[in-house]
Formats: C-alpha cells, structure tokens, sequence
C-alpha cells in the first residue's frame, strides 16, 4: 500500500517537473526572440543595408566563428564547469538550460545571435577582430577534425583535450 502511494507522489512529481520543464523551456524561446528582435532592430538602425552588403568573405568568417563558438560551449572542457553548474542544480531552469548548452542545435541559434551581435554590435572593429580570432580558431578546429579522420587509428586523440 505505502509502495503504490510513494509510486504514485513520485509520478506526479516528475509530471510536474516535465511541465515546469516545458514552461521554462517556453520562456527560453521567448527570451531568445526578445533578443534576436532588439539585436536585429540595433543592426538595421546602425545601417538599414547591412544585410544585402555583407560579402561572402564576411558571411563564411560568421559562420566558421558561429561554428567554433558552438563547439566551445557544448563540447569543450574549458566550458565543463559552466555546462556542471547547471547539470547539478535541482531546479527546472538550470535542467533547461543544461539541456540547451549540451545540445549543438540548441546551442547554435543562441551562439549565431551572440556571434552576429559581436560582430556587428561591438564598435570600433573590435567585435570584428573578436569574430575573425574565433573563425581563425573554428578553422583551426575543422582541419584538426579533418586530420584526425585521415590519421591511424592508432594515433587517436590527445587525451587532455576536447571540443
């Protein structure tokens, strides 16, 4: 009897996390429209044109820094304790936004509009070179990947590294 009771408050337990889950899930979309809306009405009102100006080198710097970025928060262990504070926590924010930095997916619509933002945000060329070291290392980082898959079997990975 005691055990289909305690069956039962933990059922209804977990429901009620995954619908606090779903809620805070909810207003992490929320929170990243809010933001790519201000960050989109901050870019067009610096220059309405930027969008139809940008050249390709720009475009591939961008995406090479934005594909760098996500491999740094999701994979890489200089960004563990960051991706651990969040895993250990109890509540159902903490367990969203887990989810959202374990998730390459999820992780990389958030980091495009970070990248973006520095990039075209940041005055004085700053954010420009912030962007282009990060594509430099997202380069980097592909043909290390690329060389990896070439190698031997045997030659692996270095064990001290990740991401």
């Amino acid at each position: 009897m005691f055990a289909a009771l305690e069956t039962t408050v933990w059922t209804k337990r977990k429901m009620e996390n995954k619908k606090a889950r779903k809620i805070w899930d909810f207003v992490l979309i929320i929170i990243y429209l809010l933001l790519a809306f201000y960050v989109s009405s901050k870019i067009l009102s610096k220059n309405p044109g930027i969008i139809t100006n940008i050249n390709y080198f720009e475009f591939f710097i961008i995406v090479i820094a934005t594909f760098r970025s996500i491999r740094l928060v999701t994979y890489s262990k200089i960004f563990l304790f960051f991706r651990d504070f969040f895993k250990n926590r109890e509540n159902e924010l903490s367990k969203s936004i887990h989810e959202l930095l374990i998730c390459p997916w999820c992780t990389g619509i958030w980091m495009a509009l970070i990248v973006v933002a520095i990039y075209f945000l940041i005055p004085f060329g700053l954010g420009k070179v912030l962007v282009f070291i990060l594509a430099i290392a997202g380069l980097g980082s592909l043909i290390q990947v690329f060389a990896n898959m070439m190698s031997k079997p045997t030659m692996g990975t270095h064990p001290s590294c990740s991401g």
